[in-house]
């Protein structure tokens, strides 16, 4: 790729990050961006750009059961390509979405098939072929139309379990 083609998409990224701030000025519609760019992971180069839009800098991404924390939108990013490494065919679905002004709490469903490496605090897990759902709550803060927090709550132990790392 020329440095004047990465340059005009580097603009239209920035472009997109201020007019996504325009134009999702609700709470709903700032947490949405991140699921709606996950579920595009698989077609779209520019998906984690698209879902690091509305995080602050200083934003906390939150794994809470690895106990993992991870900080602004370089953060988020690795969080979510954890996920679409490990489950390149996931896709989400929201559940129940409840708001305040600063804040929301997200249910939803993940769906996939464990075909890349799962990266885990304690060591890798090779894929495994196993399809399978899980259940997520995310909570978020916002302020000023930024995300601030994010954080991801799911049974971890289920989870192995449905890969067959674990008995049941």
């Amino acid at each position: 790729m020329s440095e004047a083609v990465a340059t005009r998409i580097d603009e239209q990224i920035s472009s997109q990050k201020e007019d996504l701030m325009t134009i999702h000025n609700t709470t709903a519609d700032v947490v949405q961006i991140d699921y709606d760019a996950y579920n595009d992971h698989s077609f779209d180069a520019h998906w984690l750009e698209r879902a690091a839009a509305p995080i602050d800098e200083e934003c906390e991404v939150v794994d809470v059961p690895s106990s993992g924390t991870l900080r602004g939108p370089e953060g988020l990013k690795q969080f979510l390509l954890g996920f679409s490494t490990a489950f390149p065919d996931s896709r989400v679905e929201i559940t129940n979405l409840s708001t305040t002004e600063d804040g929301a709490a997200v249910e939803f469903v993940g769906h996939s098939t464990h075909t890349g490496p799962l990266h885990t605090p304690g060591s890798d897990i090779p894929p495994t072929g196993r399809a399978f759902e899980l259940h997520f709550c995310e909570l978020y803060t916002i302020r000023e139309g930024r995300i601030i927090r994010h954080s991801t709550y799911y049974d971890a132990l289920s989870l192995l379990q449905r890969l067959g790392v674990f008995p049941q």
